[in-house]
């Protein structure tokens, strides 16, 4: 009797695969370059351009995001798009980092796809490495600055101090 019960909902599984066949859709995704290098001044901004490219062989809406960290530091255009298969679109990538930011940063950009035509909400996504390299070249020219100018005071208060002790003589 088990065996029976088995085998009907089995042969009804078999007819539902059979009558209401699901679509199976490829999503693809690629990025190009791979990974984003920056080398900027403090208070500069720097532009580069990422490539999203849809490998699937359906239509799928695409977003562009950076970590929440350096959400400040990045202009994203266009962040979200849809692409036909096969189809590509530039993003321009700007990064402008806060005025007294020096040194090496680490982020990543973010590509998540998703396809409209399935109906569990499947996405993909890829994560581009970012280097931001800061220079100090400011910091070195304030401290240039400033040490410049303290000599300069200094040899101005030697010199006064010189002229007033030989009036007083």
């Amino acid at each position: 009797m088990l065996a029976k019960i088995a085998r009907f909902f089995l042969l009804l599984f078999i007819m539902a695969l059979v009558l209401f066949p699901y679509q199976a859709s490829a999503m693809g995704l690629a990025a190009a370059p791979s990974k984003l290098d920056f080398s900027i001044r403090p208070g500069g901004s720097v532009t580069e351009t990422l490539y999203v490219i849809n490998t699937g062989d359906s239509e799928a809406h695409y977003r562009v995001y950076v970590d929440e960290e350096y959400e400040a530091w990045f202009d994203i255009a266009p962040e979200e798009f849809s692409l036909t298969p096969e189809a590509n679109k530039e993003t321009q990538i700007i990064v402008s980092p806060p005025l007294f930011s020096f040194g090496d940063h680490t982020t990543h950009i973010y590509v998540v796809a998703a396809n409209s035509n399935l109906q569990l909400g499947v996405s993909a996504g890829i994560k581009v490495p970012v280097h931001i390299r800061i220079s100090n070249l400011l910091l070195w020219v304030g401290i240039g600055i400033a040490a410049a100018l303290l000599v300069t005071l200094m040899l101005f208060l030697i010199r006064r101090r010189r002229m007033t002790d030989s009036a007083a003589k």
